[in-house]
């Protein structure tokens, strides 16, 4: 692989999840219930169908940093185009918490939710970072890495995809991480 993806992509993520963790503010009343996430939103068969790849559910765990954080990590059934032992597709439902991207992440239009101005930076409701790579099988550039954040309300998604020994079986991996925000926003969405 011409590109280190480890040494570029996840410092990002990292950085993306680490700085995320900030609280938005306080939650003000609402007569909507809130939405507590839970791991069959991005079920194995949605996973399979949206990104083209086999994969195996990892059981789903919590973690709080400030607010509780839901980890929902897939694997391929076979292992191809992930890092040895890494989810090639990781999914966190961030509640009450915001998205404060470091850098090299660009704003996404059109996608995300700002309900009040603290939980947006910048104004903006999504942020994307993608990182590009090769491989001896692959020359020509392929996406082999993809951390997609978006404010659901009050709430946050993050939508993370690492393949850095060859393309998914998509058109565009972050056309395809979007349209799967776009879908789950809805349900975690908290004003």
């Amino acid at each position: 692989m011409s590109t280190h993806l480890k040494s570029r992509l996840f410092p990002a993520l990292g950085a993306l999840a680490a700085v995320s963790a900030s609280l938005a503010c306080a939650a003000p009343a609402s007569a909507h219930r809130f939405p507590i996430p839970r791991c069959g939103w991005v079920s194995k068969a949605r996973i399979q169908n949206t990104f083209g790849v086999h994969v195996k559910a990892r059981k789903p765990y919590w973690m709080t940093k400030i607010a509780p954080v839901l980890h929902c990590n897939f694997m391929e059934s076979q292992s191809n185009l992930q890092v040895p032992g890494k989810p090639i597709i990781r999914v966190q439902f961030r509640e009450l918490q915001r998205l404060e991207p470091a850098s090299g992440f660009v704003p996404v239009a059109h996608l995300g939710d700002c309900r009040r101005r603290v939980s947006c930076t910048g104004g903006h409701s999504a942020w994307l970072y993608s990182q590009q790579a090769t491989t001896s099988l692959s020359p020509t550039p392929f996406t082999a890495g993809v951390s997609l954040g978006v404010v659901a309300g009050l709430n946050s998604i993050v939508i993370q995809i690492e393949n850095p020994f060859g393309p998914l079986p998509v058109a565009n991996e972050v056309a395809t991480a979007e349209h799967l925000a776009k879908r789950l926003v809805r349900r975690f969405r908290w004003k």
